[in-house]
């Protein structure tokens, strides 16, 4: 489930990227300082490849980690009680309880890419180009929740051997 989501939340950030393509005005700003004004522009050809590259980058990581995970020598991976979750009867499952967690962050990430295009977006069409820094604090802190929640339900699953 947590691989078809990360898959999911990928499309669904490459369809709004395209669409979003069409409603982006030639130049658009796509880094702004910590008053909300724009100080980095681009061509919109070039905003459409980095939100497309960021999608397929974030879904690829998190979709290679299982592989990455399995080919990982014992002694280079560092989790509560090593020894018995990756004992050779349990490093296939542990990878997998791994990865999926992972994937959940995965999804979260793309989500945060997703809202924040949808922010930018916005930004760039009003008149007077400013963007409003309290919601992208919010969204950030949101995406720290999250992931922490995720990370911290895997710590405490890796801390039994049950």
């Amino acid at each position: 489930m947590s691989k078809k989501a990360l898959l999911i939340s990928c499309c669904l950030g490459l369809l709004l990227t395209i669409i979003y393509y069409f409603y982006f005005p030639n130049n658009v700003a796509i880094h702004f300082d910590s008053n909300g004004i724009p100080d980095s522009w681009t061509n919109k050809n070039i905003n459409f490849l980095i939100e497309a590259f960021i999608y397929l980058l974030i879904t690829g990581i998190f979709f290679s980690i299982p592989l990455i995970i399995k080919n990982t020598p014992s002694k280079f991976v560092n989790i509560p009680n090593k020894q018995y979750w990756l004992a050779p009867e349990r490093k296939t499952y542990t990878s997998e309880m791994i990865s999926n967690t992972l994937c959940w962050v995965g999804v979260g990430l793309n989500f945060f890419f997703i809202i924040l295009g949808f922010i930018v977006l916005k930004t760039n069409m009003l008149r007077n180009v400013v963007l409003d820094n309290s919601i992208v604090y919010i969204l950030l802190l949101a995406l720290t929740v999250y992931m922490s929640i995720w990370l911290i339900k895997l710590y405490i699953r890796l801390k039994k051997t049950v």
